[in-house]
């Protein structure tokens, strides 16, 4: 196929060299065959990473525009929400379903008040300690900061590593860089064993014990969501072992053995 496609296009060539390469083709066509299909996988390959890398990406952006669409419409509509499903629960069981639901918001919605109280008092620890140590930007840094004390382990991890990494780029010593980062440890035993306790653990009736085993589990189990998800988790499962021992209190087998 070669020659004749060399005539037509004008461009002549040694025959020598023609029989040298026909020769080397037919020698080692399995090598070059071999090569061929190993740059076809590796660029097959790529375009799949490529492709899912993109499906990615498209799959965050949607997701982060219709998640707060999904919210909006199911806290416009939330009364009747809860109105349609309390119509479906069997009559005899009703005000016993609606004191457990009850229960769990009751945990929840205090949890999650204390955690904002916690985010808005490491948020101003955090920017006058960054201020006082000298740190470029301490208010958005203290604020960041602050927010992130929300996601428990992750969280604390991210702003610590931000606030080191921002000392580390801006101070020629160590100490100020250790300073910081020493900082940052003792906002997050301020906020474990003195601002949780005090203000989440009191209001929400839930042992601090049984939190830490809950984000434990909850994050063994389901990764990241696990984390962000382990209260109204863990107060479900307080709460039904609350009704369960209360039933047990009351059998017969309890009271008569």
């Amino acid at each position: 196929m070669i020659p004749p496609l060399l005539e037509f296009l004008n461009i002549k060539m040694n025959k020598n060299l023609f029989d040298h390469l026909s020769k080397n083709l037919t020698e080692n066509y399995g090598d070059y065959l071999a090569c061929f299909l190993d740059t076809l996988k590796i660029a097959s390959s790529f375009m799949i990473q490529a492709l899912s890398s993109s499906f990615n990406l498209v799959y965050i952006i949607s997701l982060m525009v219709i998640t707060p669409v999904i919210f909006f419409h199911v806290l416009r509509d939330l009364p009747l929400i809860i109105e349609k499903a309390n119509n479906l629960i069997p009559i005899p069981y009703r005000e016993k379903v609606a004191d457990y639901f009850s229960r769990v918001d009751f945990i929840i919605s205090n949890y999650l008040k204390g955690q904002i109280n916690v985010c808005i008092v490491m948020m101003i620890f955090y920017s006058i300690g960054l201020s006082i140590l000298g740190l470029n930007h301490p208010i958005i840094i203290g604020i960041l900061s602050g927010a992130l004390t929300f996601i428990p382990y992750i969280g604390a991890l991210l702003y610590s590593t931000i606030g080191f990494l921002s000392a580390v780029t801006q101070f020629h010593e160590w100490f100020e860089s250790m300073a910081v980062l020493l900082l940052f440890l003792t906002g997050q035993l301020i906020d474990s064993n003195i601002l949780g306790p005090l203000l989440i653990g009191k209001k929400v009736h839930i042992h601090p014990a049984v939190i830490v085993i809950g984000i434990t589990i909850c994050a063994s189990y389901f990764g990241f969501i696990g984390i962000l998800l382990f209260i109204p988790i863990v107060a479900v499962f307080s709460v039904s072992m609350d009704l369960a021992i209360d039933r047990y209190r009351k059998s017969e087998f309890y009271k008569k053995g």
